[in-house]
């Protein structure tokens, strides 16, 4: 859970799932109203990896996330 003090971030505006496999590259599905998207491309893949580094930074753990 993200705390309201952490302000925005760049995964408000869409939502994502980061799938990563044991014998091959991550990629990203996402969809919207009329079609879904598999990203395969590293380059574009990493930028989702960022933000969800970022989500898990500033995340509450557990405990905190309960209160």
């Amino acid at each position: 859970m993200l705390p309201r003090s952490a302000g925005p971030y760049s995964g408000l505006c869409q939502e994502f799932t980061l799938l990563r496999f044991r014998d091959d590259r991550p990629v990203v599905y996402t969809d919207c109203m009329t079609n879904s998207v598999l990203i395969e491309k590293p380059f574009d893949v990493e930028h989702y990896e960022r933000i969800l580094a970022k989500c898990a930074k500033a995340a509450l753990d557990e405990r905190q996330s309960q209160e």
